[in-house]
């Protein structure tokens, strides 16, 4: 039964006709939010960060995905506090700042960046959508996801956490190399890791709603190499996100379980 949920549920999002195929890579802009405050999405993606635009008409069919997509990077708030963030933009920047606070306020969304700018539009990420979603991360400043008319928790989860993955860093001070393995896995997984010097190691695995499912200690291992034993039978089989931390660096990894 499961096989077949994750069977649908992976068919479901290859057939979606509003993912759409459109630049994999996003626009620069630097202007100013409906707040005055400056903002350059490339400084923010060379920085780390994940971004989460929904372009709004605005529109009643608009507040349903966009409030999904708050809930969602809300979320994230206290796993990667600052690390990603949601822009509320127009969706060809032509509607002033007050109209668009006020559409955003009679709807109770609220606490978030607004944008109204022609120089943040649909129109460079192909078909337009009541709203488009869009998720942009890594410092080639990939466009993750492009989704029209409508958004699920899960979808936009996981094109977060490859997100983050992309905008991980990749220096993990302390680590020459680590590697996990088997990938795909059944009952545990393997960490493999060669330390320089001393330093605290954690890992958790997290699933596609971002939920940390899995958590180690921290823990100081010595230098030289280490092998760690990583019990994941209990978990439902499908795709989750390992992530490690060394120091407060991190790095992140997609891996199945299979039963």
């Amino acid at each position: 039964m499961k096989q077949f949920f994750y069977l649908c549920l992976g068919l479901a999002f290859l057939l979606s006709s509003s993912v759409v195929k459109a630049q994999s890579n996003a626009t620069d802009f630097q202007v100013k939010d409906c707040a005055g405050i400056d903002r350059h999405l490339f400084a923010e993606l060379d920085a780390g960060k994940v971004i989460v635009l929904s372009m709004v008409h605005p529109c009643i069919s608009c507040v349903s995905p966009t409030k999904t997509a708050i809930d969602v990077v809300n979320t994230y708030a206290t796993s990667h506090p600052g690390k990603v963030l949601f822009y509320l933009t127009d969706d060809v920047g032509n509607t002033p700042c007050t109209s668009l606070n006020s559409w955003a306020s009679t709807y109770g969304i609220t606490g978030v960046t607004i944008l109204s700018d022609p120089k943040v539009t649909q129109s460079d990420y192909g078909s337009s959508g009541m709203p488009k979603i869009l998720v942009l991360a890594g410092s080639n400043h990939k466009v993750i996801l492009n989704k029209n008319d409508g958004i699920n928790s899960t979808e936009l989860n996981t094109s977060i956490l490859s997100g983050l993955s992309l905008s991980a860093l990749d220096d993990l001070s302390g680590l020459s190399k680590f590697n996990l393995y088997p990938n795909p896995c059944t009952d545990k997984l393997q960490l493999s890791i060669e330390v320089n010097s001393m330093v605290p190691i954690q890992y958790q695995l997290i699933d596609l709603l971002g939920k940390v499912v899995y958590q180690s200690k921290e823990s100081y291992y010595l230098q030289g190499k280490h092998t760690i034993d990583i019990p994941v039978k209990d978990l439902g089989q499908g795709i989750y996100f390992f992530k490690l931390i060394v120091n407060q660096s991190y790095s992140i990894q997609k891996v199945w379980i299979t039963q």
